[in-house]
């Protein structure tokens, strides 16, 4: 995705001198005379970051930018003005409409380093939020390291393949037993890194870079011998919640053509809390959750069961429309 730059000010000499300092940079720019004409270039191009005069007529740089980051929140505002509006300003950058205030006239080093560093935040930000979306969904096993090999955020299942849930380890290459060095150090350097790996637990698992970004990947883990289902040992459920009951059950009835519906249900942040509270709390949380959820779902006669990483499935018979 190309570096898109927004330029605002309504005078023409600051915004082709601007522009030809930030074209020469290789980013692409865009320029606007007006607030009007810049949310219609937001509209249009998303542009990541956004350089904005404050005193410009009809809508000034407070209104454009409170608009900008009610409309196009991700987006990075610096604002570019006299020294005089610093005290507006300041309100703007204690909402987070602003990300920083620069003075006129500019130092274009200064001014280069910032908006530098403003399309740094910009792509560190967004990575941070897929990667954070895509641990929450993923039935997968993932795994978040840094780089120089930092461990990160672990998934649920992740934990249990990689029996994390009673010890603390703060590097990838603490996980697994001198055998795998080679293995591990493919899989921090390749960016389609795929390799076989044997945990201190002795445990054979494979790994695959997912995702690579600057600051971190993300690895998708599982067992290489996948007769054990990471589902039924990731903390001690009841034998009731078994998706194998819940998998027949719905196939009878699809074979059938009855009614029925499934209801899925997934504790979100499960994973951060887990960190925070510690696994032994977590597990009993869990468990509580559990209980609740088995004894509302035999009031109603439904099949309940646990899936993978903090998700739930209800099947309930005899519904035949979505209000029932």
């Amino acid at each position: 995705m190309p570096n898109k730059l927004l330029i605002v000010d309504d005078e023409p000499a600051i915004l082709r001198s601007l522009a030809r300092v930030f074209t020469r940079e290789g980013y692409s720019v865009f320029t606007a005379d007006s607030g009007n004409a810049a949310l219609a270039i937001m509209q249009l191009e998303a542009c990541q970051v956004v350089i904005s005069d404050f005193r410009m007529p009809i809508m000034d740089g407070a209104a454009l930018l409170a608009e900008i980051k009610i409309l196009y929140p991700a987006s990075l505002c610096i604002v570019l003005s006299g020294f005089a509006d610093f005290n507006a300003v300041l309100a703007l950058l204690n909402s987070g409409s602003a990300f920083r205030f620069l003075q006129k006239p500019w130092d274009e080093t200064t001014l280069l380093v910032e908006v530098a560093e403003a399309f740094r935040t910009y792509d560190e930000t967004r990575d941070e939020k897929i990667i954070t979306q895509l641990m929450a969904s993923s039935a997968d096993g993932l795994v978040e390291v840094f780089a120089g090999g930092q461990l990160g955020r672990v998934n649920g299942i992740a934990k249990n393949l990689l029996k994390l849930n009673d010890v603390n380890h703060s590097t990838f290459v603490e996980l697994f037993s001198p055998v795998s060095d080679d293995g591990v150090a493919h899989l921090l350097d390749s960016p389609t890194g795929h390799a076989v790996l044997k945990t201190v637990a002795g445990r054979e698992i494979e790994a695959f870079v997912k995702i690579v970004y600057e600051h971190s990947r993300v690895l998708q883990v599982l067992l290489v011998d996948d007769a054990e289902p990471v589902f039924s040992s990731l903390i001690n459920l009841p034998a009731v919640l078994d998706q194998k009951s819940i998998l027949c059950s719905a196939d009878v009835h699809l074979q059938a053509g009855t009614p029925f519906a499934m209801v899925a249900i997934q504790l979100k942040n499960y994973g951060f809390w887990s960190e925070m509270v510690g696994f032994s709390e977590a597990e009993a949380l869990f468990e509580d959750i559990s209980a609740v959820l088995l004894k509302q779902a035999s009031k109603i006669s439904a099949l309940m069961g646990y899936l993978a990483n903090e998700q739930f499935v209800l099947l309930l018979d005899n519904i035949s429309a979505e209000l029932d």
